[in-house]
């Protein structure tokens, strides 16, 4: 029977390698992108509710709309 290694001793994988040690690699090396990305409480804030900017100024009964229904299903 084969003998596997453990996982943890095995070496790390070729990709990994590549991306470490290539000095054409396109992995950026700014800070911000070397730490843990944490959501901020701005992330999360709600942008408020929708208002439309073409509200009509007035607004029609019931039963203009039922009149305007029933001209239109005709």
């Amino acid at each position: 029977m084969p003998v596997m290694p453990s996982e943890e001793n095995t070496d790390s994988h070729v990709f990994d390698k590549v991306a470490k040690e290539s000095s054409d690699s396109n992995a950026s090396d700014h800070p911000i992108h070397q730490g843990e990305q944490k959501a901020q409480a701005h992330h999360h804030q709600s942008k408020g509710p929708q208002i439309s900017d073409s509200i009509p100024a007035e607004t029609k009964s019931k039963e203009e709309l039922k009149a305007q229904a029933q001209e239109m299903n005709k």
